[in-house]
């Protein structure tokens, strides 16, 4: 599966198609995604290969725990994320609608960080807040997937 930003100047593959997809509506993925929330897939690092590193500026916006956030040195774009919060733990959060198919393919499972939302989203999506819940609710879904449920 094949991925870029919107000039085209930051390209990725993933080795394995994302299994998971959710909506982040932390505040500083509003600012970001410069929208109510993320849609975000959710991927093993290490199925990140071919990425164009060079274009891709990755920033922290708070702590050393906080996500590496990723943009297009170019148009600004959000790209990819990084989560290296536990140890074996290694995640891209990818924007869905940066990767082809994902947004008609794969379902959201959640709402993450959903007490900084900026409208209520009526989907019947479960919905966590706070920092540990979120983290939680996505790191969940991705252990579930390596031990094979």
């Amino acid at each position: 599966m094949n991925g870029q930003c919107s000039c085209g100047e930051t390209t990725f593959s993933l080795a394995q198609a994302p299994r998971h997809r959710m909506f982040c509506h932390c505040g500083i993925c509003q600012q970001v995604y410069r929208r109510a929330y993320a849609d975000v897939t959710i991927n093993r690092w290490s199925d990140v290969t071919d990425a164009t590193v060079e274009m891709i500026a990755f920033k922290r916006h708070k702590t050393r725990w906080a996500l590496r956030r990723g943009t297009c040195k170019r148009c600004g774009d959000p790209v990819m994320a990084q989560l290296n919060y536990l140890p074996g733990i290694n995640l891209a959060l990818i924007p869905a609608r940066v990767l082809d198919g994902v947004e008609d393919t794969l379902t959201p499972l959640q709402h993450i960080y959903y007490g900084n939302r900026v409208d209520h989203v009526n989907d019947g999506l479960p919905k966590f807040e706070g920092a540990l819940r979120s983290t939680l609710a996505c790191i969940a879904p991705f252990l579930a997937a390596q031990r094979g449920r």
